[in-house]
């Protein structure tokens, strides 16, 4: 009977039916779908408050499905701005948190990567950053992209006119692409934004320091083709002590990059010989604790493992010119390290391996100490001044005593003649004993021999 009267009676039946009962008529046939279905979408903008919007990109069974029902929801005078009507529902993944901002239409689009979606949303009216009185205290969407790593969308975002210079304390756009490995995403920031590649992106990070943090290879292998200044982060790292992320970046090899379809030389490589000679300087010239210490040789050995293997591929004049400049360096660093004040054993062995030569400079301030009254009168007060003082001497007279070349006979022969006997007997001592070469073994040793030991 209802199926013989005319469409604008059974439109006016319909509207005054509850929601539940059209959507059984639009479930009867083809005509009471085409007339049902633009009225449960006005009963679910006036009374629901889009709920279908949510459901579409949420529980929708594919984008050209959702597609569709947002196509609806628009004729039937949905704003896209809120989809609160869902609030109670708990969306399927875990990681999807329930709050107002993501009851936003494009913040849900965005999140999941719906790039369609979100495309349909913007050419609709909808603002890239979304609604503003959401946005003003929520995550964008492009930051709702980026922090799911769905690239693609935060593109689009980025294209359409989304904000990529927010500021603290919401997170930044630029900064998370970084952290999150989205190499494309920071090209498009930085050719068509303009972003600086070497900005501050706060507590003195550039894109580089945070691409290293967060061991973003392929990104910083990127950064380094779009401009970023290399160099001043690698001696950035070895200021803060941070010789694990140089090592890191410093193992890096030749790859090719499939986006920009060429080979990339190694990191290393684009910071030169001369970049490379200043990080031993920098490397050796730096106190570390003693966790630290492990760190900072390996870094040191790889740089100037490297630096051998950029003097062994040049030319002759300039490979003999990079070996000469090198030898001077490592002379200078051993004279440092061994000096009375800081007397660094750790690393004068990788120096010498290096190249380095044992001058009679560096013995002498020592031999000196040895011999002035302050010793010969209070040997611990003397050592609790230079701690390390016979460490130092330790290892000098190894190196000499167990040495046989040529070159160093003047240098042992001026050591073995000026050294005092007392310095090796107390250090003979010291080793007899297995104590350590300090204040506290001297002590030690002291008290055993009252014990008569």
């Amino acid at each position: 009977m209802l199926s013989i009267l005319p469409t604008e009676i059974v439109c006016m039946i319909t509207e005054h039916c509850l929601p539940t009962d059209q959507a059984s008529l639009s479930q009867l046939c083809r005509r009471f779908y085409a007339i049902c279905k633009p009225i449960l979408y006005k009963t679910d903008v006036l009374h629901h408050d889009s709920s279908a919007v949510f459901h579409a990109i949420v529980y929708g069974k594919g984008q050209h499905h959702a597609l569709k029902i947002l196509e609806a929801a628009k004729e039937a005078g949905a704003d896209f701005l809120y989809c609160r009507g869902a609030c109670k529902h708990q969306p399927p993944s875990s990681s999807f948190h329930v709050n107002n901002a993501l009851h936003s239409p494009i913040h849900l689009a965005a999140r999941r990567g719906l790039y369609p979606i979100v495309s349909f949303l913007i050419n609709h009216g909808l603002p890239a950053d979304g609604p503003e009185a959401l946005s003003a205290g929520e995550m964008t969407p492009l930051e709702e992209a980026i922090c799911n790593s769905e690239e693609h969308t935060a593109i689009l975002l980025v294209q359409r006119g989304a904000v990529v210079g927010l500021q603290a304390p919401k997170p930044e756009a630029f900064r998370a692409a970084i952290q999150q490995g989205l190499v494309s995403l920071v090209s498009v920031l930085v050719k068509q934004r303009g972003l600086d590649i070497n900005a501050d992106l706060g507590y003195g990070c550039t894109p580089m320091t945070v691409a290293i943090c967060y061991r973003q290879r392929p990104m910083v292998r990127r950064l380094i083709h779009l401009g970023a200044d290399a160099a001043t982060t690698v001696r950035g790292l070895c200021e803060d002590h941070s010789f694990s992320s140089l090592l890191w970046t410093l193992e890096d090899g030749s790859v090719e990059d499939e986006l920009a379809g060429y080979e990339l030389t190694p990191i290393w490589e684009s910071l030169g010989a001369k970049v490379l000679l200043d990080l031993v300087l920098s490397i050796t010239l730096e106190r570390v604790s003693p966790i630290q210490k492990c760190y900072q040789i390996a870094a040191l050995e790889r740089v100037l493992v490297l630096l051998q293997d950029i003097i062994t591929k040049s030319r002759l004049e300039h490979g003999l010119l990079l070996q000469q400049q090198l030898g001077d360096i490592l002379d200078s660093l051993l004279h440092i390290i061994l000096s009375v004040d800081r007397a660094d054993v750790d690393l004068a062995p990788l120096l010498l391996c290096s190249g380095a030569r044992m001058h009679v400079g560096v013995f002498l301030p020592m031999i000196k100490v040895f011999k002035s009254s302050s010793f010969q009168n209070d040997p611990l007060r003397c050592l609790r001044r230079y701690p390390r003082l016979l460490q130092c001497f330790d290892f000098v007279s190894c190196y000499y005593l167990e040495s046989d070349g040529q070159e160093d006979d003047f240098a042992k022969t001026s050591f073995l003649q000026r050294a005092p006997s007392q310095a090796f007997h107390l250090v003979y001592e010291l080793k007899r004993r297995n104590l350590p070469l300090t204040v506290r073994g001297i002590q030690t040793m002291e008290i055993i021999e009252s014990r008569g030991g």
